[in-house]
């Protein structure tokens, strides 16, 4: 598995062998609604996760921005792997093929 590491503003996280990282908390959608101020905080300050329930099942969660780079980062870098094993597989069409099916320049 390939590993990177990024700088998280509370903690370091290590993709890789290892995950660190603040634990995440569960909050009902009622109390979320009704103090949201004090869980946007705790996600944007605090670093924490917060998962979101709806009838005690998770239904969204709430993370701070780094968290959001941090999982946009790891989707890019599962594209990317992806691309590089599609380009390996037999049956590849040139962009020129291309071009000319679908009549452009």
């Amino acid at each position: 598995m390939e590993s990177c590491t990024f700088q998280h503003k509370c903690y370091n996280v290590h993709i890789g062998n290892q995950f660190l990282r603040e634990p995440s908390m569960n909050a009902n959608v009622v109390d979320v609604r009704n103090t949201f101020s004090e869980y946007l905080n705790r996600a944007s300050y605090q670093g924490q996760r917060i998962v979101i329930e709806r009838r005690g099942k998770p239904v969204a969660a709430l993370v701070s921005m780094e968290d959001l780079e941090l999982l946009k980062a790891l989707e890019d870098q599962a594209d990317v792997k992806a691309a590089k094993k599609a380009r390996k597989e037999k049956g590849e069409v040139s962009l020129e093929r291309v071009k000319a099916r679908l009549r452009m320049k």
